[in-house]
């Protein structure tokens, strides 16, 4: 004879108790009051077969001892706060607690072993766990009773539908859609109806939808919403299953959108559906879908979308959002007027100053809002901008590959309808899908960039206004929300030259100065510059920096050298303005960032502007003394006597060094100057390498020789002997002494040459003899 402990006989007398009101579930299918008693019962077991007793510690044992205590046999315990009435309701369909054989609970060793989270599982599903109820078959009466039950509800709602569908009355098939989407929804969540069958039923449905119902809005709308409560009940069915292969079910539905006209709520649903996949489910869906899916989102921008499938009760709600959104903007500007009048008020009684920062946060903090509720309703009035963002966050969950793919076939899709269609409705196609490019962040800024080149080349252009958004949306990822509806309010509200094409960069700068922070700002119109250059409008760039004196800016200095070096090749002239300006743009010493700590550079450095220097030297009039004053260098002749020969102890910046051996290429080459003009500068250059200890160079070298000795000889004068001396030696230590011999034997055979002539000419013009003869 076994004896059974006291613990255990309290257990299957509440578990007989339990499966004799199994018995009443099936006439209360939505009795809460059941449920609650359930759960008292559950609860009292669990607290029965807590073993140990309490967990007051003993005289002799420790804390930490007490808390693995604690830890081993937690999982005997049912958190009370975690119940769910509906969840005890599934937990009987599963288990028939008729049928029930006793064991004792799985062992402590068994839990360390398998390491479970049982945090996952539901309450009632681990209860019954450990007394290892025997599941419900599936050839079950009462299963297929429901099942059979289930089918007939949904085949007597589809039969509605298509009743309701030969009637044409709107309102009987939008309240028979209603239900079967309710339903078909519900099976889905509880898994009663199988994938198969539901992908089959939603082709069935959609194509009588498209075939009977006139209307092509409302046909889209209600197809629409078919495929939308698929979807809720299949991400519900995917996410308690944790399904790995979601693609085969949502392909299908997919299929079916690419199908239908692509309205705001079907652009939403694909948004949806392609954000919640992962990406490597996302990349077994075939590209023809996404392709025809997104060319015809692209093209649906042709057409107004406030309009696209709204109905008449759809357009009253519509207006009644609109005035809700602009009456509670209005609101806020009253009250921030108020505080601000307030504000004045007491700034004029001389108040603290401690008050005063008090209300300025909340003044910021109603701003704020109140901006955000007017950019909400602008988004209400042009839906066009949200499904712009849609897109772009749709096309950023897709693989990269596959991304970059969608982008260019698209772009080359609406580069043809521009071609065929020059109409005002395929700027708005062009304008939408760059907003839409450049709100994808997986996105580099030279790929943005080569796409809308690309896609402003085609077609008309557009209004320089539209093209700061661009930039704006870029950078919205790095930013706060705050500093983007300023600035987007900024550019709104203050317009700098709207007239010209380079208006809309100066007004961008100016947010920028005024809405970012300052350790951003170079950041920011480094960005903006280079973004210019990319795009090819170089001539913009110019004229955006000479006409920032009216807002007093401070650019940094790599951002003039940047533009400087840009100018050149186009236009000298605004480069050498924008040198003249750049001491007016000085930025200072406030403006600290990651690489300057101490501040930026003051002035430009123009060994970071080499192709400025040559144009300096080739083709300008500026005179050399003023090139040297420019560059700040001061010239040998500038040195007293004393130091003149002396080694700086300061070495030579390797950028410095290049720039001075390119200078002296340039001045050796250079036609506007006089040989002796270049050879001097060519000598200042060598100079200041030698002051630096800098060794002897090659390049160096040839351009002494170059204008010392070649030029003189084109020009036909005679090489003086002091000169030919110490070139040979430097030619010597370079190149070698065959190669200085050789060229001292040319020059000696020229300066030859010319005493010779010479004296021919002073024997033809001594026509009587008169003096000397040779």
């Amino acid at each position: 004879m076994t004896i059974v402990p006291t613990k255990v006989l309290l257990a299957q007398t509440n578990f007989h108790q339990v499966s004799q009101w199994r018995l009443q579930i099936q006439n209360k299918f939505y009795s809460d009051e059941f449920l609650a008693d359930a759960c008292g019962q559950f609860i009292s077991v669990s607290q029965i077969f807590k073993r140990n007793g309490s967990f007051v510690p003993g005289p002799l044992e420790s804390r930490r001892r007490l808390g693995k205590r604690r830890m081993v046999y937690a999982f005997e315990s049912i958190p009370i706060n975690k119940f769910d009435s509906w969840s005890w309701w599934r937990c009987f369909q599963q288990y028939d607690l008729t049928e029930w054989k006793w064991e004792p609970p799985r062992s402590v060793a068994m839990n360390q072993e398998t390491k479970l989270d049982l945090s996952q599982f539901s309450s009632g599903a681990w209860l019954l766990s450990i007394f290892n109820f025997s599941k419900k078959k599936k050839s079950s009466s009462s299963t297929s009773e429901l099942n059979c039950f289930n089918s007939e509800l949904l085949k007597e709602q589809v039969t509605d539908l298509r009743v309701a569908m030969k009637k044409d009355s709107d309102h009987t098939i939008l309240k028979a859609s209603r239900s079967l989407n309710h339903t078909l929804e519900n099976f889905l969540r509880q898994h009663i109806i199988c994938e198969m069958k539901t992908i089959q039923l939603l082709d069935e449905i959609s194509q009588d939808l498209r075939k009977y119902v006139t209307r092509p809005n409302l046909a889209t709308f209600l197809c629409c919403s078919l495929y939308q409560a698929a979807w809720k009940g299949l991400k519900a069915s995917i996410s308690d299953t944790h399904a790995l292969n979601m693609s085969e079910t949502i392909t299908p539905i997919l299929r079916g959108l690419s199908k239908l006209p692509i309205t705001p709520t079907v652009q939403k649903l694909v948004a949806s559906i392609i954000q919640y996949l992962p990406k490597t489910e996302t990349e077994k869906i075939p590209y023809e879908i996404y392709r025809s899916i997104f060319t015809s989102w692209s093209s649906s921008w042709c057409e107004d979308l406030s309009r696209a499938d709204l109905f008449d009760y759809q357009a009253q709600y519509l207006s009644d959002i609109y005035k809700k959104h602009y009456s509670a903007a209005e609101e806020i500007i009253s009250k921030v007027e108020n505080q601000l009048s307030r504000l004045d008020s007491q700034i004029n009684v001389k108040i603290k100053a401690y008050d005063v920062k008090v209300s300025l946060p909340e003044i910021r903090l109603k701003i704020v809002s109140g901006l955000e509720n007017i950019e909400d309703a602008e988004n209400l009035l042009t839906p066009e901008k949200l499904s712009a963002s849609n897109l772009a966050k749709a096309l950023d969950n897709l693989p990269r590959n596959v991304m970059k793919t969608l982008l260019i076939d698209c772009s080359k899709g609406i580069c043809e309808i521009f071609q065929q269609d020059d109409f005002d409705s395929t700027l708005r196609i062009k304008k939408y899908w760059l907003l839409s490019i450049s709100q994808i962040t997986s996105l580099n800024n030279e790929e943005f960039l080569d796409l809308w080149r690309y896609i402003d080349t085609c077609g008309k252009p557009l209004s320089t206004l539209f093209y700061p958004e661009l930039l704006i949306n870029r950078w919205e990822s790095h930013s706060s929300l705050e500093e983007h509806l300023h600035i987007r309010n900024e550019i709104k509200t203050t317009r700098l030259f709207i007239k010209d094409s380079f208006g809309p960069w100066v007004s961008l700068i100016n947010a920028i100065y005024k809405c970012y922070s300052i350790e951003s700002h170079f950041e920011r119109i480094g960005l903006l510059f280079s973004s210019l250059r990319a795009l090819g409008k170089v001539d913009d760039m110019g004229e955006t920096v000479l006409n920032l004196i009216d807002i007093n800016p401070r650019l940094s200095a790599e951002i003039l050298e940047f533009i400087v070096e840009t100018l050149i090749d186009h236009n000298p002239e605004t480069a050498w303005k924008v040198v003249m300006l750049s001491r007016i743009m000085a930025p200072g010493r406030k403006y600290r960032s990651r690489f300057f700590p101490n501040g930026d550079h003051r002035r430009l450095r123009y060994s970071r502007c080499p192709k400025f220097v040559d144009w300096m030297i080739y083709d300008s009039k500026i005179n050399p003394i003023y090139i040297w004053k420019l560059l700040r260098v001061r010239r040998q002749s500038s040195y007293q006597s004393r130091y003149r020969n002396q080694p700086s102890p300061k070495p030579l910046h390797p950028e410095i060094e290049a720039l001075f051996k390119r200078m002296a290429v340039a001045f050796a080459h250079s036609n506007r100057l006089s040989p002796r003009q270049a050879f001097r500068n060519v000598m200042h250059c060598w100079h200041q390498l030698c002051h630096h200890k800098l060794p002897i160079d090659k390049i160096v070298v040839k351009a002494l020789i170059h204008s010392g000795i070649t030029r003189w000889i084109e020009n036909g004068l005679w090489v003086s002997v002091a000169r030919q001396n110490w070139l040979y030696y430097l030619l010597e230590q370079t190149e070698g002494i065959e190669t200085a011999d050789q060229a001292s034997q040319i020059v000696q055979d020229w300066n030859n040459n010319i005493t010779l002539s010479k004296k021919r000419k002073q024997r033809e013009l001594n026509v009587l003899c008169v003096g000397q003869i040779d």
